[in-house]
């Protein structure tokens, strides 16, 4: 296995960790309305 072919697998696991922590937070969100983004101060 070359790095490319290590690095397109790892590129197209981030992405798919990304997009479990997209559903997570907006799972998190409908249920805890008080988490804020960070760019709010509050």
């Amino acid at each position: 296995m070359d790095w490319q072919d290590l690095y397109q697998k790892q590129l197209n696991e981030n992405q798919d960790l990304k997009k479990q922590l997209d559903i997570v937070e907006s799972i998190l969100r409908s249920f805890l309305p008080v988490v804020e983004s960070k760019d709010n101060p509050n």
